[in-house]
Parts: structure tokens; sequence; C-alpha cells
């Protein structure tokens, strides 16, 4: 998972750093070997991304046609956070990827997101990756009332493919464990949204 992460911004990153030596290479080498330095990267660039790209695919074992690099479009708009914003308040663990769109479209909080100081997304991996029995003294010992996840988002699928035996894989396979209760799906939203069974809801703030 830390490769598919490290990677994924590669083909960005590259066209940054192609401007930013556009600007410094000139004033350290002649302009005729700054362009054919340039041109080199520019066009090595592209076919580097593709193999990093191929090797992100193979090290999470990305070969699910359900899921994409693009799956989380499928999860991001207010109609699909509906089923969840309907719920009382409550703390909710997630994919990293939609805490901060669940803050932006629920009443919740949430247990972690996708920055690289917030130390809940620590918690959330654990979730996902331990078994249903490890994930469910993890949920209750952080006071969790609800668990969600995007069926579409290529993250869910490496998770899985991580951790076989893990609740994520438990659950893309159809396996829900006793503490989660669905929360029926509202507008055909690709998040699959559970509420944490017999843990009392915090009150409202």
């Amino acid at each position: 998972m830390a490769f598919f992460y490290q990677t994924r911004f590669h083909f960005q990153a590259t066209t940054i750093a192609i401007m930013a030596l556009a600007a410094i290479l000139p004033k350290y080498l002649s302009q005729k070997t700054s362009v054919i330095a340039l041109a080199i990267l520019a066009i090595a660039a592209p076919f580097a991304h593709t193999k990093l790209k191929q090797a992100a695919k193979e090290n999470i074992g990305h070969n699910n046609a359900q899921f994409s690099f693009d799956g989380i479009k499928k999860c991001r708009s207010t109609r699909d956070f509906a089923a969840l914003a309907s719920q009382p308040k409550g703390l909710l663990a997630t994919n990293i990827d939609l805490g901060a769109l669940a803050l932006l479209t629920t009443p919740h909080d949430v247990l972690g997101t996708a920055y690289h100081r917030d130390f809940g997304k620590e918690y959330l991996y654990q979730i996902l990756i331990s078994n249903p029995t490890a994930a469910e003294t993890q949920i209750r010992a952080h006071g969790v009332d609800y668990f969600a996840y995007c069926a579409s988002d290529v993250d869910t699928d490496a998770i899985a493919k991580f951790a076989p035996n893990g609740l994520m894989a438990q659950l893309l396979a159809g396996r829900i464990p006793q503490f989660l209760q669905p929360i029926p799906n509202q507008n055909d939203s690709h998040i699959v949204a559970f509420k944490v069974t017999q843990v009392s809801l915090r009150p409202k703030q």
C-alpha cells in the first residue's frame, strides 16, 4: 500500500520537476546541453509513469475491473453520503480518502483522514487489516459508531489484497460480522456503510 501511495502522483511530480529544471539548468549547463537534458526527461517521463503504475497494480494485486484509481469519484458528493448523513452524529471509521469528505457532507466526526500528520489513519489501517474479532476490539476501544468504505476505490481493493483475512477483505467477500449492521444504501452510492451495534452513540455537541 505504501508503494501505491508513493507512486500515484509520480506523473504530476515529474511535470513540476521538468518546469523547475527548465529554470535551473541553464545556470549550470550550456543552453544546448540543457535543452537536450530536458528533452530526454520529457520523453522518458511518460514511460516511467506507465512502468510505475504497472508496478503499483502488480504490487497491490489490482486486477479487478470493479475497482479503479479514480473510483473515489463515485464516493464524493453530498448525495453519495446521504445514508450516512441521515444517521445521528457519531464517530465514523472509513477509508482515509473519505475522511475529509465525510466531515464536509455528514454531521459525523471521523477517526482519520489522508494527511500525513494525522495519527488517526494508523488506527484506521489497523482496523481494516485486522481480522474481524480484533477489528471489533479496536473499533469499540476507539468508540467508533459507524464504519464505511468506498466500494469502487482502488484503496479498498489494495487493503483487501494486503490482508486477505482482514475486516476489509471479509466485507468485500460478503461476510459481514455481527457487530456491523448495514445502513440501507441510497441513490446508488458506492459508499457501503454500517452502524456499529451495541455501542452507545455519543451525545451531540
